[in-house]
């Protein structure tokens, strides 16, 4: 984990996948986790199990004071905002449009 000063500005802001990706990228942490357990040195055993422990403690974190809910619940609802959003803009629209010759 980086000391508080290598962070960046606002990193207590960052959504969990953010933080996930600024620590040691998605790519990386889905390719570490995918090594299977049995066969592995102890050099990428200890790696794999330090990924599992980041990603853990982020993800609790982030369950247990509701940043997760709130995220998973703007996701759902994106379309259904983005859907109105372009109805009101079209209708918006329309009188200028007929007003023109």
């Amino acid at each position: 984990m980086p000391r508080v000063a290598d962070l960046p500005p606002g990193w207590r802001h960052f959504s969990v996948a953010q933080k996930i990706e600024h620590l040691i990228g998605l790519d990386r942490c889905y390719e570490i986790l995918s090594w299977q357990w049995a066969g592995l040195d102890p050099l990428r055993r200890s790696m794999q199990l330090q990924v599992m422990r980041i990603m853990f403690s982020i993800c609790m974190k982030a369950a247990l004071d509701g940043t997760l809910e709130r995220d998973a619940a703007r996701e759902r609802n994106r379309q259904r905002v983005l859907d109105q959003l372009d109805r009101a803009f079209k209708a918006a629209r329309k009188p200028d449009a007929a007003a023109q010759p």
